[in-house]
């Protein structure tokens, strides 16, 4: 991996030497010969590394370290794709509580229901599980309190779009 960092470095400074010159000479006919000269020294650069491995005779080995780098790294890969997958789904799930909580709190309160509390439970395709919505306390009773209960369900079932008994209500105060 050194190599590589090595070979780009080398790479970098050749561009920025060979921008530089060209941005100081004049315009005219040496500039074209002194643009071909840096392009192949460039390209000279470029092809060292590859030179020196057939140089070395040990193309072998050189090929079997590249392939063990490569081995060690992808599992590394691996666990970092699996913790930004973590961490997106984390992320979508707090944004979506959080959205969710505010706009069923305004659309509630139009419905005369105090919002306190949502939880939610979502799959890796962002569907419903399961909704709890906490609520203060209606100050009804009996078959009232039901139906108002059987009423804000299905209008949080009607309103996001998930079944009703994924939904449940819960009374607090």
């Amino acid at each position: 991996m050194n190599i590589i960092k090595a070979f780009v470095e080398q790479m970098i400074y050749i561009a920025i030497v060979a921008i530089l010159i060209e941005m100081i000479l004049p315009k005219g006919r040496v500039k074209k010969y002194i643009h071909v000269i840096l392009s192949l020294f460039v390209l000279l650069n470029i092809v060292s590394p590859i030179i020196n491995v057939i140089a070395d005779n040990d193309i072998d080995k050189t090929v079997n370290n590249v392939i063990t780098t490569i081995s060690s790294n992808a599992g590394k890969g691996n666990a970092n794709i699996e913790e930004y997958n973590s961490y997106k789904n984390m992320k979508v799930n707090q944004t979506l509580k959080s959205s969710l909580e505010k706009d069923l709190k305004s659309k509630l309160k139009n419905e005369g229901v105090t919002l306190i509390k949502v939880e939610l439970e979502i799959n890796d395709k962002y569907i419903f599980d399961e909704l709890k919505v906490n609520i203060g306390n209606l100050g009804i009773s009996g078959e009232k309190k039901i139906n108002k209960i059987s009423k804000i369900i299905e209008f949080v079932a009607n309103e996001y779009e998930i079944e009703e008994e994924k939904i449940r209500i819960i009374e607090e105060g």
